[in-house]
C-alpha cells in the first residue's frame, strides 16, 4: 500500500513538475537591439505572418520583422532621449520619451511627430502607455492617469 501510494506521488510529481516528457520553453538572445536596455514592446500587425515588433531603448525606438533576427532603428523626429512606452492603435505608434511627452508615428516609426501631450513634459514623467479601444490612456510618475 506504501509503495503504490509513492509510485502515485512519484507520478502525480512528474506531471505536475513538467517532467512527463513534455517540451519546455527556452529563451534565446536575439541581436538587439544591439544589446541595450530595452524598458518597452509594442506589436503591430499581429494577423500577419510576420508582425513588426517596436522596441523602446535608451537610444530610441527599433523595429524588427522577422522576429528579432535583426533590428532597424527608427527614431527619425524623437528627441535624443530614451523610450519609455510604446503603444498601437490601428496604424497609429505613440511612443514616450524621457522627458519629453508622447509623439506619434503613423509610418511604422519611420518617422515621428510630437504630440499635445508633449506640452505636459514639463510637469509629469510619462512611465507608461496602454490602449483600450481607441483610446489613448498615459500613467505618469506621481502625476495620476491621462487620457487622449
Amino acid at each position: 500500500m506504501i509503495l503504490k501510494r509513492l509510485i502515485v506521488l512519484t507520478v502525480f510529481a512528474a506531471l505536475a513538475f513538467g517532467l512527463g516528457g513534455e517540451a519546455h520553453a527556452q529563451w534565446v538572445q536575439t541581436n538587439g537591439p544591439y544589446g541595450g536596455s530595452v524598458s518597452c514592446f509594442a506589436v503591430s500587425g499581429t494577423n500577419s505572418s510576420s508582425p513588426m515588433l517596436f522596441a523602446g531603448t535608451n537610444d530610441g525606438v527599433f523595429l524588427t520583422t522577422n522576429n528579432g533576427e535583426r533590428w532597424n532603428a527608427v527614431s527619425t523626429g524623437l528627441p535624443q532621449s530614451g523610450v519609455r512606452a510604446i503603444a498601437v492603435i490601428g496604424t497609429n505608434l505613440f511612443a514616450a520619451a524621457d522627458d519629453s511627452g508622447v509623439y506619434l508615428s503613423t509610418n511604422n516609426g519611420a518617422t515621428w511627430t510630437a504630440t499635445d501631450m508633449t506640452v505636459l513634459r514639463t510637469q509629469i514623467y510619462i512611465t507608461t502607455l496602454t490602449v483600450s479601444g481607441t483610446d489613448l490612456f498615459a500613467g505618469t510618475y506621481c502625476g495620476g492617469v491621462f487620457l487622449t
